[in-house]
């Protein structure tokens, strides 16, 4: 009388089928932690390298290369699908982040120069709200 197959026999057929290893860990009847991890003890899994994450390179890119720009977060999060928060994050990780005098350095680097003048004039003496000084001019 034999045993039925190891758990282990089971994930290591799968792997060798090209299962994903989620798949591959409900076919072997185990938690897919433990499966991703004995699939790479083994060796029938590879670790992600950093080729394999050509989106993740390309916002890293996009970011270095945005903060130089003085490009607002929120835009260089929505040309790649991300959010405002995971750009901030990953920002920081890379050790480009802002502090909060050049993000308002940014913001207000946003009014051309030529208009620098009115615009004082109309939110500051005048009392327009920011958007509306900004409509007058002709700025968006």
């Amino acid at each position: 009388m034999s045993r039925p197959p190891h758990k282990g026999d089971r994930l290591r057929r799968a792997f060798q089928a090209g299962m994903s290893a989620a798949r591959a860990a409900e076919l072997a009847g185990c938690t897919l932690s433990w499966a991703v991890q004995y699939g790479l003890r083994h060796g029938w899994l590879k670790p992600k390298g950093p080729g394999q994450r050509p989106r993740n390179d390309a916002l890293r890119q996009a970011i270095v290369d945005g903060y130089a720009a003085n490009r607002p977060i929120a835009e260089i999060a929505a040309e790649h699908g991300s959010t405002p928060g995971s750009v901030k994050v990953l920002a920081q990780r890379l050790g480009v982040s802002r502090t909060p005098r050049e993000a308002a350095l940014a913001r207000r680097s946003r009014i051309p120069p030529e208009h620098a003048v009115d615009y004082a004039y109309l939110t500051r003496r005048k009392g327009f709200r920011s958007a509306e000084a900004k409509a007058m001019l002709g700025i968006k």
